[in-house]
């Protein structure tokens, strides 16, 4: 009741304007707008206005702070957040999206495929077949081959000319004559064959027989302008020599 009585003092010391006695409450005054001014309150209902606005504002004041300590009780209950690591996700590669055909799609496609790889001709050989060789030319080149072997002391290779079927003109064994010819060729320095104007004929279909001028030289030997002839046959896909004559032979060889 003290705050009550002091109230009621002030109002009848300020008729005017009636202050809150409680200090955390604004005054009547700041409840209106800066513009109203309040009418002078009467002596006689000043203690009694008062003594209602004290009542009122401890009804408020109390109201305030409890709606206060129930706020700070709620916060006081609450507990504090904690800060917390913000989650790093794992980055994911984007797959490569691949274009989906349907089978439909595929199968209507797959016979204009062979259609055009039926149509595709088939390649050229780069070169043409080459002709079958002349027999003459090829008994030719016997010939000069076995005259360079010859020239050069090429014993086996010289040899190696004469077939199977060669039977020498003297009527020796091939092994004698063929001992004879090593020695006669071996003990020569020097030896030089030509073989000028060769001609071949044809005997047979594995036949024939080339003629032609022979000049030899064997160191301070010569001999020159000698007619001989040679009999080749086929053996295979080479020509060897079967038959050796020349013009001092005698009237009956070749």
């Amino acid at each position: 009741m003290n705050l009550i009585q002091q109230a009621v003092e002030r109002a009848e010391r300020e008729p005017k304007m009636v202050a809150s006695p409680l200090p955390h409450l604004p005054s009547l005054g700041h409840v209106h707008s800066r513009s109203f001014r309040p009418a002078p309150m009467s002596p006689s209902r000043a203690p009694l206005a008062a003594a209602a606005l004290a009542l009122l504002a401890l009804l408020g004041g109390a109201g305030l702070y409890a709606a206060l300590a129930r706020t700070q009780a709620e916060r006081s209950a609450t507990p504090p957040l904690l800060a917390t690591k913000p989650v790093e996700l794992p980055f994911v590669a984007a797959k490569s999206v691949q274009p989906v055909v349907s089978t439909a799609a595929l199968a209507a496609t797959a016979p204009a495929v062979v259609a055009t790889a039926a149509v595709v001709p088939k390649p050229l050989p780069l070169t043409p077949a080459a002709p079958a060789s002349d027999p003459a030319d090829e008994a030719k080149a016997t010939v000069e081959a076995w005259a360079r072997a010859w020239s050069e002391r090429d014993v086996a290779t010289y040899l190696g000319y004469y077939g199977d079927g060669f039977a020498p003109e003297n009527k020796a064994s091939r092994a004698a004559w063929e001992k004879a010819r090593r020695q006669m060729i071996e003990r020569r320095r020097n030896i030089a064959v030509t073989v000028r104007d060769l001609r071949v004929e044809p005997l047979s279909d594995e036949r024939v027989v080339a003629r032609y001028t022979q000049d030899y030289v064997a160191d301070a030997y010569r001999e020159s302008g000698t007619s001989k002839r040679l009999v080749l046959a086929r053996e295979g896909q080479v020509w060897r020599i079967v038959a050796e004559a020349s013009d001092k032979s005698g009237p009956n060889s070749l």
